[in-house]
């Protein structure tokens, strides 16, 4: 019997749906203009937010540009 190999690693990247990206991007003006976050701190807590609102994204690890 052959083994199998997993992958251990990073999670893949992403591709939003037309409606998560609208909603990231929200979150994103939201903690840059509303809580003063820098660029990549909103994207990290915009992110954080959109994988609480849609659960099929936990497997990922952001989304791709």
């Amino acid at each position: 019997m052959v083994k199998r190999r997993v992958r251990r690693g990073r999670k893949p990247l992403a591709t939003l749906t037309p409606e998560e990206d609208r909603i990231w991007s929200k979150y994103f003006e939201f903690y840059v203009d509303d809580y003063g976050a820098s660029d990549d701190e909103a994207g990290h807590l915009a992110w954080r937010d959109l994988v609480s609102e849609f659960p099929r994204l936990k497997r990922y690890r952001g989304a791709k540009p």
